[in-house]
């Protein structure tokens, strides 16, 4: 229903989110595919109390820490 009331260039936007949040619907418009990111993983609640990490920040840091011992940004293995 909204996607009818949007102006054209907000049309894209909408995709996207359809694309990797909602689902995009199936060819014979009945059902959808499964989004890439569903919606089991928005919620961090479930992984605050296991006590995991909610980014991945640690990988980053670690990524950082590589580039600066290796005195380049994209180390590649050549």
């Amino acid at each position: 229903m909204l996607a009818d009331d949007l102006p054209d260039d907000i049309v894209p936007l909408l995709e996207w989110f359809e694309e990797y949040y909602i689902g995009r619907k199936n060819r014979r418009k009945v059902g959808r595919r499964s989004p890439q990111f569903p919606p089991e993983i928005w919620n961090l609640y479930q992984r605050v109390l296991t006590i995991q990490n909610r980014t991945n920040n640690h990988a980053e840091a670690a990524n950082i820490r590589l580039n600066i011992q290796m005195g380049v940004t994209n180390p590649t293995i050549w």
